[in-house]
């Protein structure tokens, strides 16, 4: 019986981490940096300026969040943009790009929209 359970979730995880081996475009987010940066991925765009904070994240309480966690990119209308990064991408490997590319713009973004 644990070999077939085993079996299952083998193949669960196989099937859900397949995009990361046959999928052709290996790149999971695109950094455009500048005033007028944005933020892509696969099916989304979001500019910096609207950017409130970056972080990874595992998604609630799945059977694909006990091995796998997101980015999770939340805007100013508190709306949430989700990047699988399927382990493939660390914490600390995100931590400078968010740090040196992300962050600076979105600090200035909200200087601006203070001082207005």
């Amino acid at each position: 019986m644990g070999g077939l359970a085993g079996l299952f979730f083998g193949f669960y995880f196989f099937i859900r981490s397949s995009p990361v081996f046959f999928n052709k475009n290996k790149v999971r987010l695109k950094i455009f940096t500048g005033p007028e940066g944005r933020v892509e991925s696969d099916k989304k765009s979001i500019p910096l300026k609207e950017i409130k904070d970056v972080s990874i994240q595992y998604k609630g309480l799945t059977l694909r969040s006990w091995l796998y966690y997101d980015i999770v990119i939340t805007d100013k209308q508190n709306n949430k943009i989700r990047i699988p990064t399927y382990n493939v991408l660390d914490e600390q490997e995100f931590k400078p790009y968010k740090e040196y590319y992300i962050l600076p713009y979105i600090h200035s973004a909200s200087a601006v929209n203070n001082e207005s």
